[in-house]
């Protein structure tokens, strides 16, 4: 028999649980680290490689995050258990006038966009969720610009990709419009050399004002780019 005491240095073998968090916080902090070196990186890739920003965002996204197809099949092979969300209030018991808000629905265009909770407060309709409310109103009698509206705003979000056996999402790059703002800010402070400029040449182009319904002339001028033979010198020697 193996007496616990303090000389005997022995230690509780920790719980199922205690082993899926320690392994979460370990994976998190090996995420961290990677993507910390990833961020020095970024735009190095893009001018080393001579890749443009299209490219580089496509293999950012081809690496860390899921397809469309695959995040299709993967729902069709274990379907989501959901249940329909209740906002609250019955949309039958409304205290507002029904017919009025009908009529005004009616005369909305076919891909009309709504703001519905503003739409909730227009109608002085105080209960949470005011907005989702009248939605379902709206759609519950058959109103086409109210079932449009959600597949008009839905946002496509790809699904991250996660590390195998944890919960934990793969180290991805910055996005492509925190990479140029890098580079721009190395081409003001002087750290890359894009060339002086030389030769510029202005050319015209038209632009259409829309608020004065008119087609405006704007000039607009160009330069090309030529690294001096100091530079040059300075850095092979």
């Amino acid at each position: 028999m193996i007496v616990n005491t303090p000389s005997s240095k022995l230690v509780r073998k920790p719980t199922r649980t205690q082993q899926k968090k320690q392994k979460k916080e370990v994976m998190t902090e090996l995420k961290n680290i990677i993507e910390k070196e990833m961020k020095k990186t970024g735009d190095s890739i893009v001018l080393q490689n001579r890749l443009s920003w299209s490219k580089f965002d496509n293999n950012r996204k081809q690496e860390g995050l899921v397809t469309p197809c695959r995040k299709r099949i993967s729902d069709s092979e274990t379907p989501p258990s959901k249940r329909k969300k209740k906002h609250g209030m019955s949309r039958e018991n409304l205290p507002i006038d029904k017919d009025k808000l009908l009529e005004e629905a009616k005369q909305w265009e076919t891909n009309t966009l709504i703001n519905w909770s503003k739409l909730g407060t227009k109608y002085r309709l105080t209960v949470p969720n005011r907005g989702q409310i009248l939605k379902e109103f709206l759609s519950s009698r058959n109103i086409p610009c109210a079932s449009e509206q959600q597949r008009l705003c839905r946002t496509s979000r790809r699904v991250k990709k996660r590390l195998p056996n944890s919960n934990v999402s793969f180290p991805m790059h910055d996005p492509i419009k925190k990479q140029k703002q890098k580079v721009k800010h190395k081409i003001d402070s002087g750290e890359i050399q894009v060339g002086e400029k030389i030769v510029p040449t202005e050319y015209m182009t038209y632009a259409r004002n829309e608020q004065a319904n008119s087609i405006s002339k704007i000039t607009k001028q160009v330069f090309a780019r030529k690294i001096t033979i100091e530079h040059i010198r300075e850095k092979i020697l």
